[in-house]
Order: structure tokens, then C-alpha cells, then sequence
């Protein structure tokens, strides 16, 4: 039976049990509740008590350690190396509780617990600073931000279990269950990372979005010794092309422009129509993806083969771009009927600082050229990512689909992690606190708005966040879904295509946090682990021909949408299946027949970056 908490105010908690004896003990050192069912805590409690488990998955001990005030600790020893993985549910008054923890004298870090009812797994300290050596490891967990309000509402926390992200003797590098064969993760344990982990700067880690170092390192020296999919991955990458240039050749040459011009279909029909206004043309678009991609594509041939050539080409494209590129047009000039014609410059600036972020963070943070080479001219780039680009990305969109807004918040957090602006990188964090649970549904989602009972959550700081959003509206913003179902998109009944931008966009973002120490990951796992197997059920049912399976949610059949559908997997896979031990079946099959991948828009080689044998 579930315990019921009266809060006295100061050291003290009460537990009263109901339907059932307990056993209590308060008192100003550590107070234990227990019942017959109970087993033996991992947890020791200092202002606070043990109690049987309230939150899902059950931990193993079947209890957890709940700490009420700013003097309660929970103390345990776990075995390991790596980072420290705490699994904890909260209860909410006006904000969630945060838990700082240590080892010994040293304070890890501190997270957020974001779920009453579902421990999640969050990642203490920002990765490249808080891995920990293998050994045997004293862990305190502190409450640091308690408060009650009378009558109102009480937040403490409740710790399920503590774990190291590689325990010892679990021959499985991945945190994982130790049972059976498993692949190799995508994130090592320190101990087998050949140099340093990273360095920090303005509170980040460096590299850091994306991938850290110590990904980076297990690329290289997977691609060394010719394994799999890392081998088939960096065949991939370096066959990349578009516009008639290979994106790894050392000939590539840029082609920067000072104003970028990207229509949408309805704004190329416009300027079409009026062939006698010679300023409306697109102009760079699609040669600034391709030079975006080209500049990552070299600054991970330079980290991978330590050919400083590829570098020094990565940093031409980047240089060029910074010194060239003053404006890109969205809003104006309009159609006579008040239309835009270059509504995809937001989309642009998005897919562009999500990639080119990517490649400056490398090169940036561990290339120095010899003498006479060029320089990255760092201050130049962050102008134009702060004066050009960020405009266009930082407030996301009002009218925008879930993929844009996704990007622009992926955009949004990468340029914070580039430029070390901390306001600029926790604002994009909040956009995607906002955006994930509005872009992919959960059936336990409740709208502000309580005529909308079932649908989804419409997306914060668009125009269909309103009190007056009707739930046609919604359907209709969802593209006319015949019913919600866990995991849908907001565009799954558009098609695949822009679904999985949406999903990558949403993992990219999620990485880099997760370096910088934030578990995006964990706070929306069940929702993302939804999206990821819903959609890609839908993928594999149509690569067998099936376009209305019987979990179909939309009016028309299945539109894969071109081939961005097959680019999205890998990143969240990684996390839940390789870091976690999850089973996600549906992106495995998915995985298995689209590997390796290459690069598109902001989708960028994730079968290199993230990929493991499956």
C-alpha cells in the first residue's frame, strides 16, 4: 500500500500508513519507514526516510529514499566508472527539485528531477568533467532547493537508485543489462578514451554539441581498427556529395553568398509570376547545406585521420561564410497578397547552425594550425551566428511545424554551446522543454485548455497557443489525424520525411544537453521512446507495402516522404537501447535497413557519430 506524508515543517515528517502497521522512526538523524514488503534500501537517509517505492519502473530494492528538506542527504556506494546515473521521481510546487551531488570532498554536479511517477535516469555533470575512474564510489545526494506551501503544495524528492554508467564487472560498455552479447556504445567510459576528455569554457564542455571528445575518440579508433558500422559509416561519408563536389575532397570549393534568399513553394510560383522584379530569385540555399555539410564532413576526416589538410579546408568554408554572409530575407518583401516568399529563411538559419555549429566546435576545440596556415577567425563566425542566424532561430516560429520548430531549437542550444552564452543556450533548453511534449503526443497529456481533453498540447508561443484553439483547429494542425495515439507526430500524417527531421533535430538537441550535463533524454523518455517505435513501425510497414497498417492514425496512406525518413534513428537508439538497456525493436528494423547514413539538411552521418553494432 502506497504511504501517505503529513509535512511538519522543519526536520520532521510523519508517515502514516494506511491499510497497514509501519514501522516508524523519526527522529533528527535518519528516519526509516518500513513494511513487511520492503526490501533493504541502497540509500542510508539523514532528514529523511526509506519508504516502499512509488514511482515506475520498481527499482530492484523495491523502495526509495525520500529527502524533504535542505539538510536531507542520501548516501550510497556504487562500483564503476564513468558518470554517476541517478533515477528519481519528484513532487512539483512551483518548480521541480534539483539534487547536487558528491563524491568525497568533490560536487559532481546538480539535475533536475522533471516526474512524479517515473524515475527517470539523469546523467549527473556535464560529460568530459564528471566521468569518474573505475573503483568504488561514495555518493551523497543533496536537496537544494526545498519549499512548501501551505495548504497548497510540498516538493521533495525521492531517490530510486544510483548507479555508475559502467559498473563494474558488467562486461556490456554500454549500461546495459550485463547479460548476453552488446554492442558497443557510442559513449565509452573514460578509462578508454586515448587523450582528454574535453575542456570547459564558460561553463561548457568543449567539444560539445553533438558529440564530445570522448565520442570522438572511440570514432577514431573504431574507423582505425576497421569495425563495424563505423567502417561502412566513414566509407559513407567520404562518398558524400551534392552540387557536382565531393564534400570530402580537398578541391571543395565554398560558395558563399552576402544575402541568403530560401522561398517556399507558394514564394517561387510568386517570383516566377513576376520575372520583371529582378531582385526576387533564390539565392544560396541549397549551397550553403552542401558547404555546411562539406565543413563538418572535413572537421571529422581531420579528427579521424589527424590530417591537419582537412582542417584547414574545414576552416576555408567556415571563413568564407562568415566573411560573406550579412542577411538571410524571411519575412520581407512579401506577395501582393501578404504571402511570404522567402518563409524558409528561418528553416535556413536553423539547418545551418545546427551543422556548421557542429564543425566549428571540432575545429575549433582541438586543431591549431601551423605556422602560415589559416586560422578559424572564431570572432567573425560568432558574429555571424549571433547577428545572423540567432534572430532567425531564438524565438522559433508561430507558424511553425514541428521540424522547424525542432531545428531552430537545436539551432538555438548549439550556438549557445559555441559562443559560451549560457542565457542563450538554457533559452533553447526551454524551447524544447515546450516543443517535445507539443511535437510528439502522449494519451497522458492535458492542455491548458480544457476544451481540448485528448488532443495534443498545442505548441507554446505559435499561434495556436490561445485560449480560443478549438480541437478542430488542432486536428487540422495535425494534418487531419483520425486519432492520437502515443508517439504520434504533429506532421506523422503529413509524412515520414518531415517527421524524422523533427525526431533528429529533437535527439541533436538532446546530446548536446546531455554533454553540457542537462538529461533532456530522460525527461521526455517516455514520449521519445514512443515516437521512435510508432514511426518507425510505420516505416518498416510500408518498405513492405503495407501504407495502412492497423495502428495507421491518419486519412491518407502512409507518405515516406523522400528518403530523410531513413536518417533519424540512430541518436535516440543509441541513447535508450546502448546507454540504457532499453529494447526498441521497430527502430532496430529501421537501423538495419537504412545503415550506413550519410548527410542531409542538419541530418548528419549518424550512423558514424552514434551508430553501434546492433
Amino acid at each position: 500500500m502506497r504511504l501517505k506524508s503529513l509535512r511538519v515543517r522543519g526536520s520532521r515528517r510523519i508517515w502514516i500508513t494506511v491499510g497497514a502497521v509501519a514501522a516508524v522512526l523519526v527522529s533528527t538523524g535518519v528516519a526509516v519507514a518500513a513494511t513487511s514488503s520492503n526490501a533493504s534500501s541502497q540509500f542510508t537517509v539523514v532528514k529523511g526516510s526509506i519508504r516502499k517505492a512509488t514511482g515506475t519502473p520498481r527499482p530492484a530494492s523495491g523502495t526509495e529514499a525520500v529527502l524533504w528538506s535542505g539538510a536531507s542527504v542520501a548516501t550510497t556506494t556504487i562500483s564503476g566508472s564513468g558518470r554517476i546515473l541517478i533515477g528519481a521521481v519528484g513532487d512539483e510546487c512551483d518548480g521541480w527539485p534539483t539534487i547536487r551531488v558528491f563524491v568525497g570532498d568533490r560536487r559532481i554536479g546538480d539535475t533536475t528531477i522533471v516526474n512524479h511517477t517515473k524515475y527517470g535516469t539523469y546523467g549527473i555533470g556535464p560529460e568530459g568533467e564528471s566521468e569518474l575512474p573505475e573503483g568504488k564510489h561514495t555518493v551523497q545526494v543533496h536537496f537544494v532547493n526545498d519549499k512548501y506551501a501551505k495548504g497548497r503544495c510540498d516538493r521533495n524528492v525521492a531517490l530510486g537508485y544510483a548507479r555508475m554508467e559502467y559498473p563494474s564487472g558488467d562486461s556490456n560498455p554500454t549500461g546495459g543489462p550485463a547479460t548476453g552479447a552488446a554492442p558497443a556504445s557510442s559513449h565509452p567510459p573514460a578509462s578508454a578514451t586515448p587523450t582528454a576528455t574535453g575542456t570547459a569554457s564558460g561553463g561548457f564542455v568543449h567539444p560539445g554539441i553533438g558529440v564530445s571528445k570522448s565520442q570522438l575518440d572511440l570514432i577514431k579508433a573504431k574507423v582505425a581498427a576497421g569495425q563495424e558500422p563505423w567502417k561502412s559509416a566513414y566509407n559513407r561519408l567520404m562518398s558524400q556529395s551534392g552540387f557536382g563536389q565531393k564534400a570530402s575532397s580537398l578541391s571543395y570549393v565554398p560558395k558563399p553568398v552576402a544575402v541568403l534568399k530560401c522561398a517556399t513553394a507558394g514564394g517561387r510560383d510568386f517570383i516566377n509570376a513576376h520575372p520583371e522584379r529582378t531582385e526576387l530569385k533564390e539565392q544560396g540555399c541549397e549551397e550553403q547545406t552542401q558547404d555546411a555539410i562539406a565543413a563538418l564532413t572535413h572537421a571529422l576526416l581531420w579528427y579521424i585521420n589527424g590530417d591537419a589538410r582537412h582542417a584547414q579546408k574545414s576552416i576555408e568554408i567556415m571563413n568564407a561564410w562568415s566573411g560573406t554572409l550579412r542577411e538571410i530575407w524571411f519575412d520581407q518583401p512579401r506577395k501582393d497578397d501578404g504571402g511570404f516568399i522567402y518563409g524558409n529563411g528561418k528553416l535556413q538559419a536553423a539547418w545551418t547552425g545546427e551543422t556548421i555549429t557542429r564543425a566549428a566546435e571540432i575545429i575549433r576545440h582541438t586543431y591549431t594550425p601551423a605556422a602560415g596556415q589559416e586560422t578559424f577567425n572564431v570572432a567573425r563566425f560568432s558574429k555571424m551566428l549571433k547577428e545572423v542566424l540567432l534572430p532567425l532561430t531564438i524565438d522559433n516560429w508561430t507558424g511553425g511545424a514541428a521540424n522547424w520548430l525542432m531545428s531552430t531549437t537545436d539551432a538555438t542550444i548549439a550556438i549557445g554551446v559555441f559562443t559560451d552564452d549560457r542565457e542563450v543556450f538554457l533559452n533553447g533548453i526551454g524551447d524544447w522543454r515546450k516543443h517535445v511534449p507539443a511535437s510528439f503526443y502522449l494519451s497522458t497529456d492535458k492542455p491548458s485548455q480544457p476544451q481540448l481533453a485528448g488532443s495534443p498540447i498545442p505548441p507554446p508561443g505559435t499561434n495556436y497557443d490561445k485560449a480560443s484553439i478549438t480541437p478542430e483547429s488542432m486536428k487540422k494542425y495535425w494534418y487531419s489525424a483520425v486519432k492520437y495515439v502515443d508517439g504520434l507526430s504533429q506532421e506523422t500524417c503529413r509524412d515520414l520525411g518531415h517527421t524524422v527531421m523533427g525526431l533528429e533535430a529533437t535527439a541533436y538537441a538532446a546530446e548536446t544537453a546531455r554533454i553540457q550535463g542537462i538529461d533532456l533524454w530522460g525527461e521526455q523518455k517516455n514520449r521519445l521512446v514512443a515516437a521512435l517505435e510508432l514511426n518507425a513501425s510505420y516505416v518498416t510497414a510500408s518498405a513492405a507495402g503495407n501504407t495502412q497498417p492497423s495502428n495507421w492514425a491518419c486519412p491518407k496512406p502512409i507518405d515516406l516522404g523522400g528518403a530523410a525518413h531513413k536518417l533519424g534513428w540512430e541518436a535516440g537508439y543509441n541513447h535508450y537501447v546502448n546507454r540504457l538497456g532499453m529494447s526498441l525493436p521497430q527502430t532496430k528494423k529501421v537501423l538495419a535497413a537504412g545503415r550506413p547514413t550519410g548527410a542531409a539538411l542538419h541530418m548528419t552521418y549518424a550512423t558514424l557519430l552514434f551508430g553501434a553494432p546492433l
